[in-house]
C-alpha cells in the first residue's frame, strides 16, 4: 500500500477519515517515468517512495482498525480467514490497540458474500496467474478489447483518479492504469488480490483494496470514472451494487458497468446447451467446498481445451490456446458461483436514468475494432456521465 491510497479511503462503516499504523515497510525506488508522472501531477514524492507492506488503519471515532497485510489493505467488514494469520504473525502489535478497546469489525455479512469470497478466490488463486491468456484471449488482445469498450473520446482521463470494481489478478487494472496514465484504484471482494499485488506491486499508481461493494471504503463524489466490467451480476442484487457504484463520480465523471445478458446465451446452439449445463450444474456445485468442486469440474475441463484449441482458436482473432489452468478457471467462472444475474440493455439503461445520469449510451450502438470479441457487445455493457 502507497501512502497516496490513504487520502482516498476512509472507514467502510462510517466514511470517517483513517489513521495509519505502519508495521512493515520497504523504500520503493522510483523509474524516471514515474517521477516524471508524480511531479507533473502535483503529487508529493513521498507518497509513492514508501510500499507500506504490514500496518493497521484506524477509526479512532469508533475505535475500530483494519489490517494492511501482504500490502493491502483489508477493508471488509466481516470475519474472515486471513484475519487470525494476521492476529498470529503481529499479535504483539495488536496488543496495545485491543487493550486500548480497538477491534475489528464483525458486522453481519451482505447476503451470499463469503459464498462469493471463497468461491472467486479459489478461482482467481488455485490455478496461477497467466500473462499469456485472460478469458480465452491473448492477455493484449483482451486488455485492448476492454479499452476499446471504456475508453471515452471525450474524457480525459491523465492524471485523473480512476476506480476499477472486480480486479480478479490485476491484468487489466495495471494495463489502464499505464494506458489512462492515471491513478487507479482496484477492488476486489476476495483473495485474488494478493495475486495482483505480488505481479503489479511495482506499479506505484495502481492501488489495490480488498473491499465489498456494498460496503466501498470510499466518499460519494471521488473519482472522475468508475468501471465494472463482469462483476456485480455476480453479487445477490445487480441493482443494489450498481447503486452502489453510481454514488463515486465525481459531478460530471462517468461509469461503465458491464454484466451478462441472456441474449448472449441464446445467440447460438452451442451457447444455448452451455446455459443449459449452467442451469444443472451451478445450483449445487457452487455449494460444494472448494476441493470437491474441483472434483466435479476435472471431467469438464478438457471439454474447455477441446472447444478452445480445436475451434475458437481458428474462428477467432486474438484468441489464445487453454492449458489446464485456464480451463480450470473458466470451467470455475461458469459452474461455482453462488450467483449469477442476466441483464437487458433496457434494464440497465433505465438504472442509470433513474439516478440522473446523462449521456447513456449502450455499447451495443459503439464502433469497435474487428478484435473485439462478440461477447463484449453480445452482453449489456452501459456507460453514462453523473450531473
Amino acid at each position: 500500500m502507497y501512502p497516496f491510497l490513504l487520502k482516498h479511503i476512509c472507514c467502510p462503516v462510517d466514511k470517517g477519515s483513517l489513521e495509519i499504523v505502519v508495521f512493515e515497510q520497504q523504500r520503493v525506488i522510483l523509474t524516471e517515468e514515474q517521477n516524471n508522472f508524480i511531479r507533473n501531477n502535483g503529487h508529493t514524492f513521498s507518497d509513492f517512495e514508501i510500499n507500506i507492506l504490514s500496518g493497521l488503519l484506524l477509526n479512532r471515532r469508533k475505535k475500530i482498525f483494519y489490517p494492511i497485510f501482504a500490502g493491502v489493505p483489508r477493508l471488509l467488514t466481516f470475519k474472515h480467514s486471513l484475519l487470525d494469520k494476521f492476529n498470529n504473525q503481529f499479535l504483539s502489535e495488536l496488543v496495545k490497540f485491543t487493550q486500548n478497546g480497538y477491534s475489528y469489525v464483525q458486522d453481519e455479512e451482505i447476503p451470499g458474500e463469503k459464498n462469493i469470497l471463497a468461491s472467486f478466490s479459489n478461482e482467481w488463486t488455485d490455478y496461477g496467474y497467466s500473462e499469456e491468456v485472460y478469458w480465452g484471449q491473448s492477455t493484449n488482445v483482451y486488455n485492448e478489447s476492454l479499452f476499446s469498450t471504456i475508453n471515452h473520446e471525450n474524457q480525459n482521463l491523465k492524471h485523473k483518479l480512476v476506480l476499477e470494481v472486480g480486479i480478479g489478478s490485476g491484468g487489466s487494472a495495471n494495463f489502464m492504469s499505464n494506458k489512462f496514465n492515471c491513478n487507479l484504484i482496484g477492488v476486489d471482494l476476495g483473495y485474488s488480490v494478493d495475486v495482483a499485488n505480488k505481479n503489479f506491486a511495482k506499479n506505484p499508481f495502481l492501488h489495490i483494496v480488498q473491499a465489498s461493494v456494498f460496503n466501498l471504503p470510499f466518499a460519494n463524489e471521488t473519482f472522475d470514472f468508475v468501471y465494472s466490467h463482469g462483476v456485480i451480476h455476480h453479487t445477490f442484487n445487480t441493482q443494489k451494487a450498481f447503486n452502489a457504484l453510481a454514488k463515486l463520480p465525481k459531478s460530471g465523471g462517468r461509469l461503465y458497468i458491464w454484466v451478462y445478458s441472456v441474449l448472449n446465451e441464446q445467440r447460438t446452439l452451442k451457447r444455448r446447451i452451455i446455459m443449459l449445463m449452467e442451469r444443472l450444474i451451478r445450483p449445487w456445485c457452487s455449494m460444494l467446498p472448494g476441493w470437491l468442486q474441483t472434483v466435479v469440474l476435472v471431467p469438464i475441463a478438457p471439454l474447455y481445451i477441446f472447444h478452445q484449441n480445436t475451434i475458437n482458436i481458428d474462428s477467432k482473432t486474438g484468441m489464445a490456446k487453454y492449458r489446464w489452468r485456464e480451463a480450470m478457471h473458466a470451467a470455475r467462472d461458469r459452474f461455482t458461483p453462488k450467483y449469477i444475474h442476466r441483464h437487458s440493455e433496457t434494464e440497465v439503461i433505465k438504472w442509470f436514468l433513474e439516478l440522473g445520469y446523462k449521456d447513456v449510451r449502450p455499447l451495443s450502438i459503439k464502433k469497435l475494432p474487428d478484435f473485439v470479441p462478440v461477447g463484449f457487445y453480445m452482453n449489456t455493457g452501459v456507460e453514462g456521465f453523473k450531473q
